[in-house]
């Protein structure tokens, strides 16, 4: 996964300018906080997943937790989205936000077939929090960097 999130980053290349990558992280924490409030009305106990206490005394596992999750946004987003978003943008009479929303929605659906089945829906709950924050976040502000602090800072409130 590490070396696919290093392919992602490669072919992304383009970086935003200096006030957009603020705006996209703060985009990145509105979504992630608002993905962590609406959580429990709506995914229920299952959405009150936490790494287990010990977890936190290993910084180690925690940074390579945060590379994985760094280099399945640059997949995921970066990529896959980004092509979707792309490819949807040279349809003609959509507006600017229509081709982002319908790669955020094709993109967690192709990330949704391609998930692990690690059986039960009490799985799903997670991904589903892990996965459409950061996808809304890149919609929303057109940058992988909205994408990947969403996600971190879900990681960092499990």
């Amino acid at each position: 996964m590490l070396g696919l999130g290093l392919v992602g980053l490669t072919l992304l290349g383009v970086r935003p300018a200096g006030h957009r990558r603020f705006r996209a992280a703060l985009i990145g924490v509105a979504s992630a906080a608002a993905a962590r409030a609406l959580a429990p009305l709506v995914l229920g106990s299952a959405a009150a997943t936490t790494f287990p206490p010990s977890t936190w005394s290993h910084p180690e596992a925690l940074a390579l937790a945060a590379l994985v999750a760094c280099a399945d946004e640059l997949v995921w987003r970066g990529v896959v989205q980004g092509a979707l978003e792309r490819e949807l943008t040279q349809v003609r009479g959509v507006g600017r936000f229509a081709p982002r929303a319908g790669a955020a929605a094709a993109g967690l659906l192709v990330a949704l077939v391609a998930r692990p089945s690690t059986g039960g829906s009490s799985s799903l709950a997670p991904w589903l929090l892990l996965a459409i924050a950061p996808a809304v976040a890149r919609a929303a502000s057109g940058s992988v960097i909205g994408a990947l602090v969403a996600r971190l800072l879900l990681l960092a409130t499990l």
